[in-house]
């Protein structure tokens, strides 16, 4: 009787680490994948806006230039224009960089950080 008792608590034991061994992997698989995708962040100058194609071009304090792209689920911080700083977080989409959100200090308020990049206007 002490055998069987003894083999029911293994095997309760043995399920129980196997159990909270697969929620975990479950659990933390979405969050790793999220954070994965959201973690991109670019922080400079916008040195263009397209309205009509909802696209943004901010130039970093190295001079690279990266254009990106927003949604209607985009949360946008501030008023996008040429010359206000950002922060935008973004994730890469099927080769397409796409703002989750932007986050806009206006040119020339406190805390916003200079740049030497020079504004420019895009039309199409």
């Amino acid at each position: 009787m002490i055998k069987n008792h003894l083999r029911i608590a293994v095997a309760a034991l043995v399920a129980g680490v196997f159990g909270v061994a697969l929620s975990a992997s479950a659990a933390t698989a979405p969050a790793h994948h999220r954070a994965r995708q959201h973690g991109l962040e670019v922080r400079g100058t916008i040195t263009a806006v397209n309205e009509e194609a909802k696209t943004v071009t901010i130039t970093d304090m190295a001079g690279k230039e990266t254009e990106l792209s927003w949604t209607t689920a985009t949360q946008v911080h501030g008023t996008m224009a040429v010359g206000a700083q950002a922060t935008v977080r973004y994730m890469n989409k099927e080769g397409h960089d796409v703002a989750s959100s932007i986050r806009v200090t206006p040119a020339g308020a406190p805390g916003a950080a200079s740049s030497t990049a020079k504004a420019k206007t895009k039309t199409k």
